[in-house]
């Protein structure tokens, strides 16, 4: 979820002040995708034979101009002689954390990292699950602040101070935790740094011209650093090894030598029923929705809606039209396309498939039930090395992160994840729906998700950096096409996905949403050029992934009992559905739907179920109520993060003449 990076020069390294700086630099920039929330740094001190700490809820790139950054630098690098080499007496070691936050505000600073606890810190990229289940069980810990990380820290901290050795310390906390984790972990007035991880996220870097090595989360970071002139004419190549999943190694802070051991991974049980938010824990931004959120009900009193006599699509839906026996054109004019089998999709991901254990695929994860079953899947039954992708836009909730993390941890597969600018997207979002209150418009409610949709120039970005061609898709078109969302914007797309349509429609929809801004220029805020750039990758450039549910079969209770029997996967207490529970937006979007149009995008998704085959009418009828239910909490998540008051955009979307009414 996280980056964590460290550098090691041992005493006497003929590296100047300079370099050294400049490297924590790169280190520092080069780790900001994956979180910009809030950063920090632990380093050796060579003049109080300590370790320092310096942190700040601010981006990588803000935190290393701070004197503070600059001040710890110089105190780990030593006094500087005539040859600008580091303390001969002493090695210089940093560790440092680029943050996404998940549990534990970034305001409060012990929340952010590195972790201190007694003589040790550390550094932790990834989610442990079941944190709270082991502070119950271990009373004797003493808990400082809300992050998860710190179960880890601790539980070696109690093992070591019993005796234990730190691999095997290290060994025996990893056999605990739940979820994934990759670690760096100082002591004071030890010699080793410790590395240890279950998903392969960790790259260790050795110069070949000088004893100096430092570590990061991204094959592509460290090839960056390992390329940069300046630094090849100090250290000459680099020598990069990844830690596999399930490895864990002591880096000699005097020589940066190695030693490997073997982590042991964790047991999972099988569950016998669902697992609630309730039941694990929710994080401390849930926990405070859930405070202020207004115990009332929001009345959504929806008249009988004509409704296709086939499918369950209602009158309000835009282009529809019915004929003589009520059934409308989108069935009419529906083919079914055959499921290409998984004999197809051998044939594709052949070509691919790596004989050596290297990575051979891309799965785009979002932390929902089809992406997380896909990972499965790929990993599981083909026996592919996939490597897992998020673009995290602010809007994935912790819930997604924390299933994120289960099956990555589990699988011991490797998460690249890119973060935006999540303050800025927030505010965007933000700006947006004010916008959208002045002037309420249902074809312009997708702003408020232009935002997620450079996933997918992210995506090819990643493909490129790791020299990976075959990226695997996790969308379902054939289910999830959501054709009022376009065509309250005036085109009907049918069943084609939106970079396929024609150049007129194309056009045609730029058109109504560049006049929709003239006539409301709040529209024309700050957010207009990442509006742009989402139009860009959406619905201009095509998209040639492999979509894995057009070869394998979609069935949700297959993918379901297959999560909660495999990973303890989490679903949303506040809601029966497992669709979009891990997407931020989708509860604000689809109460709008709901109550000016009397539809959300679960009526299109059963309904498309219905023409395949795989539900009755009746069937979708009976899931649309309780999928339909508002998610009370979730508004309320979604208002609070977004900034913005929730009583008042309701109020205004209440007064909305509903569309039902007109028909």
């Amino acid at each position: 979820m996280c980056g964590i990076f460290g550098l090691i020069v041992p005493p006497g390294t003929l590296v100047s002040y300079p370099v050294f700086e400049d490297i924590c630099k790169q280190l520092f920039i080069l780790s900001e995708t994956r979180g910009r929330e809030s950063a920090g740094l632990a380093a050796t001190s060579a003049s109080e034979k300590g370790i320092r700490i310096f942190r700040k809820p601010s981006a990588p790139s803000e935190l290393i101009r701070m004197s503070g950054f600059k001040n710890i630098v110089q105190d780990c690098y030593g006094p500087m002689g005539n040859n600008s080499v580091p303390n001969p007496s002493a090695p210089a070691c940093l560790i440092g954390h680029a943050r996404l936050v998940t549990d534990g505000a970034q305001t409060t600073d012990t929340n952010n990292q590195p972790v201190i606890y007694n003589d040790l810190a550390l550094v932790h990229n990834g989610i442990v699950v079941n944190d709270e289940v082991l502070w119950g069980e271990y009373d004797d810990l003493e808990r400082h602040c809300e992050v998860d990380s710190e179960v880890i820290v601790a539980l070696i901290d109690k093992l070591t101070q019993e005796g234990m050795p730190m691999d095997q310390a290290i060994r025996e906390a990893f056999g605990m935790i739940k979820g994934a984790a990759s670690i760096a972990l100082m002591r004071e007035k030890s010699s080793a740094l410790a590395l240890a991880t279950n998903t392969g996220s960790l790259f260790l870097c050795k110069a070949q011209a000088v004893p100096l090595c430092f570590f990061v989360s991204e094959l592509y970071i460290a090839q960056k650093i390992a390329s940069n002139r300046r630094f090849r004419r100090v250290f000459g190549t680099c020598e990069i090894e990844q830690l596999k999943a399930g490895q864990g190694c002591l880096v000699d802070m005097e020589q940066c030598i190695s030693g490997y051991f073997d982590l042991k991974q964790p047991e999972y049980i099988d569950l016998s029923g669902n697992l609630s938010v309730s039941q694990i824990g929710r994080s401390s931004t849930e926990k405070k929705s859930d405070q202020l959120l207004k115990i009332k009900k929001l009345s959504i009193d929806i008249p009988p809606l004509k409704r296709c006599t086939r499918c369950i699509l209602p009158e309000t839906i835009p282009f529809i039209e019915f004929d003589e026996q009520g059934v409308c054109n989108f069935c009419r004019n529906y083919t079914k396309k055959p499921v290409l089998g998984r004999e197809e999709l051998e044939k594709v991901v052949a070509p691919y498939r790596s004989k050596n254990g290297e990575p051979d695929c891309i799965v785009g994860l979002s932390g929902g039930r089809d992406s997380t079953y896909t990972l499965h899947y790929l990993k599981v039954e083909l026996g592919m090395n996939p490597i897992a992708y998020t673009y995290d836009w602010g809007m994935v909730t912790d819930l997604a992160r924390r299933n994120q993390s289960r099956i990555c941890g589990r699988l011991g597969v490797e998460h690249i994840l890119v973060s935006a600018d999540i303050e800025k997207k927030r505010r965007y979002i933000q700006k947006n729906i004010k916008a959208w209150l002045q002037k309420p418009d249902l074809g312009l409610i997708p702003l408020f998700m232009a935002g997620d949709k450079q996933y997918f120039a992210y995506a090819h970005k990643v493909r490129k950096q790791t020299g990976i061609p075959l990226v695997m898709w996790c969308s379902n078109p054939r289910l999830e096409n959501c054709v009022f969302k376009s065509g309250f914007a005036g085109i009907n797309i049918g069943g084609r996905r939106v970079w396929d349509i024609s150049l007129l429609e194309k056009i045609k929809i730029a058109s109504y949403y560049g006049t929709a801004f003239l006539r409301n220029p709040a529209f024309l805020n700050e957010s207009l050029k990442d509006t742009l750039v989402s139009f860009y990758w959406s619905w201009l450039v095509p998209h040639d992934f492999v979509f894995f549910f057009d070869y394998i079969p979609w069935d949700e209770k297959i993918i379901m009992d297959t999560l909660r029997r495999e990973y303890e996967w989490e679903v949303d207490g506040g809601t029966t559905s497992t669709w979009r529970i891990g997407d931020g937006t989708a509860a604000f979007y689809n109460y709008i739907y709901y109550k000016v149009a009397g539809f959300t995008e679960h009526d299109t998704f059963r309904s498309n179920q219905v023409r395949e085959g795989m539900l009755t009418r009746d069937e979708a009828l009976s899931l649309v109520h309780e999928d339909n239910k508002p998610r009370y909490d979730s508004l309320a998540w979604y208002a609070e993060t977004n900034n913005f008051d929730l009583d008042s955009a309701l109020r205004v979307i209440d007064a909305i003449p509903p569309l039902y009414y007109s028909h």
